[in-house]
């Protein structure tokens, strides 16, 4: 009787070591790659305010991913009292060999000029603010 305890203690004790070591090693395969695939890198080109001061237009590359990641630049157009969001007022983006330029027309108008590289077509284009206060027009360099 004894003897039938302990075998079946030590197979619930191996049980245990062996789940616990496949979750542990789940957990650090988990975290590996989150860190390889996790958020993006936002780093700030410009800000370029309306001649009201009324908006703020940032020119910001975002990236990440690693080698085989991506990297854009982008505008933001926003009411000068409202914070940066990388995630919100997006209104142009273009691959990262762009060279992306904002010139305020006046108050409500702004001017992205841009110029790409001939090899890719992945732009974004919005002709109104997210509040439809500004409007914004295109031209290539």
């Amino acid at each position: 009787m004894g003897r039938r305890i302990r075998y079946f203690l030590a197979g619930i004790f191996s049980f245990v070591v062996i789940y616990g070591c496949v979750w542990l090693l789940g957990f650090l395969l988990e975290k590996g790659f989150d860190s390889g695939f996790k958020g993006s890198d936002i780093i700030m080109v410009a800000n370029t305010v309306s001649p009201n001061h009324g908006f703020i237009a940032s020119t910001y590359v975002n990236s990440g991913g690693g080698g085989a990641g991506w990297c854009e630049k982008m505008v933001n157009l926003r009411k000068s009292e409202e914070p940066f969001d990388s995630k919100k007022r997006l209104v142009f983006s273009s691959d990262c060999q762009s060279d992306v330029e904002v010139i305020w027309k006046g108050d409500d108008t702004a001017m992205i000029k841009y110029s790409t590289d001939g090899m890719r077509a992945d732009l974004f284009q919005r002709s109104l603010s997210d509040d439809k206060a500004v409007r914004v027009f295109y031209q290539t360099k």
